[in-house]
């Protein structure tokens, strides 16, 4: 696998997955453009500054952009500790407004991976709340409609924010196939970043120190950013619209009883 002479832009590549997306990109060849509110400090890539939660930050971020691009990777997301709206901004509307920008400057046979989480795993229990969501195309339409629909709770708008990706990615990926793009999603586990404080505080007392004893360990930034990074790449070339978690096999074991909740 190789992805020598192909550009790539990764949102959230200064830390967490992000960083081990950045760093596992440039070891297989790729150019990087780099957008983030933190610069990474890293001369191999081009670093462009972006407010994921301003849709004037993002359009100014798409104007620095090359014309042609290999690939997108969405990494970048705020945890439930952030206000619901906050949450809605970054981890779903800024996803989806800066991907609608940038899917034409593709190459065909190239690629978008939205990277949602585990805590998506249920969307397919609210298909007529998401499919509403995912139809409005305007930003500020679709801002009011979070503010009016999305859950009050950061924890649970965190958990329907990566319930919209999912679903946006599937919604999305068959209109992309048709002009040679692919779109999927990596679902990861609890992982060892700087915000896993933050999701053990927002999420359910214990959840993941639970998921950590269970598995022996939690996940790795280097865990996960193969399988961006996979996915990304014309090997994976027949691969679209689909969602691949990376949590050591917990929601398998919880889907069909191998794995109690106690």
């Amino acid at each position: 696998m190789s992805l020598k002479g192909k550009t790539v832009a990764l949102t959230g590549g200064a830390a967490g997955i992000g960083a081990a997306v950045r760093e596992t990109l440039l070891t297989w060849g790729a150019e990087v453009v780099v957008l983030d509110r933190t610069d990474p400090q890293d001369e191999r890539v081009k670093f462009i500054a972006v407010d994921l939660s301003d849709p004037d930050s993002i359009e100014n971020a798409i104007a620095q952009l090359p014309t042609e691009l290999d690939g997108l990777a969405n990494v970048a997301g705020v945890p439930g500790t952030q206000s619901p709206e906050l949450v809605m901004r970054v981890n779903y509307l800024g996803l989806r407004a800066l991907t609608e920008h940038v899917i034409d400057r593709i190459r065909s046979g190239g690629a978008v991976v939205n990277v949602a989480s585990i805590a998506g795993a249920s969307w397919m229990l609210h298909l007529e709340k998401l499919a509403e969501l995912v139809t409005i195309e305007d930003y500020d339409t679709a801002l009011k409609w979070s503010v009016a629909n999305a859950p009050a709770r950061g924890a649970d708008a965190y958990e329907f924010s990566k319930e919209a990706v999912l679903y946006y990615t599937k919604w999305r990926s068959h209109s992309a196939w048709q002009k040679g793009v692919r779109m999927n999603a990596v679902c990861p586990g609890a992982t060892a970043t700087g915000i896993l404080e933050d999701f053990k505080e927002s999420m359910a007392p214990g959840a993941i120190d639970w998921s950590e004893q269970l598995l022996g360990r939690h996940g790795k930034p280097e865990d996960v950013a193969p399988i961006v990074v996979f996915l990304l790449d014309s090997v994976s070339g027949f691969i679209n619209g689909a969602d691949i978690p990376v949590d050591g096999g917990l929601v398998a074991g919880l889907t069909v009883g191998a794995i109690s909740q106690g």
